[in-house]
């Protein structure tokens, strides 16, 4: 099951792009209001991250391109979609990055996901469940990491 750390310090965009997301079958998605927090979350889950989706801008000292280059140290694996209302050419993507201009339609962000993904995601019924055993609560809201497969 494909996992997905989705960081944004607006929680009305991270319970949007959560629910988003939800709808991608075997996605597992945990979630983030920082930086830093996203960081703890990845430092805790003993399983793959195969993405991170951030936000760039957002506050605490750490942007999403910062969190983006610390993720990768620690798991090169992961792959990088970073979100930002600013032009292309006012941020620096390195090596495979890729940029989602906000605002965004959802199919816009369900497609780059699961092209990212490559077709990672597992057939099976439409549920809701917790990411796994070894799943950190990200402290959000239902403080549970969502699952649909």
């Amino acid at each position: 099951m494909p996992t997905v750390l989705l960081v944004d310090d607006e929680l009305m965009i991270l319970d949007l792009c959560s629910e988003i997301l939800a709808i991608i079958r075997g996605l597992c998605i945990l979630r983030a209001d920082s930086a830093r927090r996203a960081i703890e979350i990845a430092s805790r889950h003993p399983a793959t991250i195969e993405l991170l989706l951030s936000d760039i801008l957002m506050p605490g000292g750490m942007n999403g391109a910062e969190l983006a280059e610390e993720l990768t140290r620690s798991r090169p694996e992961i792959k990088v979609v970073l979100m930002s209302g600013y032009t292309p050419h006012d941020i620096e993507l390195k090596g495979a990055w890729h940029l989602l201009r906000k605002p965004f339609h959802p199919t816009e962000l369900v497609t780059m996901v699961e092209t990212i993904l490559g077709g990672q995601q597992q057939p099976g019924a439409n549920q809701l469940l917790p990411c796994s055993q070894g799943a950190v609560s990200s402290g959000i809201r239902s403080g549970e990491d969502i699952c649909k497969r």
